[in-house]
């Protein structure tokens, strides 16, 4: 999903119905995003690796993700 002008990750994005639970690596870099309201997001079983570079996210949304996503192996 990189370099595709995204600007938000809106609330049900993630939902395990969608497969999502599945998804092991996630690159949203090189985005205008600004806000993560999906807290689907942090819940993701399988994440190990989120690429957030080069976004507008806050450093508290980081530091949630960071807190929350326990099987994130790398930021």
């Amino acid at each position: 999903m990189s370099c595709n002008v995204l600007t938000e990750v809106s609330f049900g994005t993630f939902q395990a119905w969608h497969g999502m639970q599945f998804l092991h690596k996630l690159i949203l870099s090189h985005n205008p995003l600004t806000t993560v309201e999906d807290s689907y997001l942090f819940k993701l079983p399988a994440l190990k690796y989120l690429d957030m570079g080069t976004t507008q996210v806050s450093l508290s949304t980081i530091e949630s993700i960071l807190m929350m996503t326990l099987e994130l192996e790398k930021l």
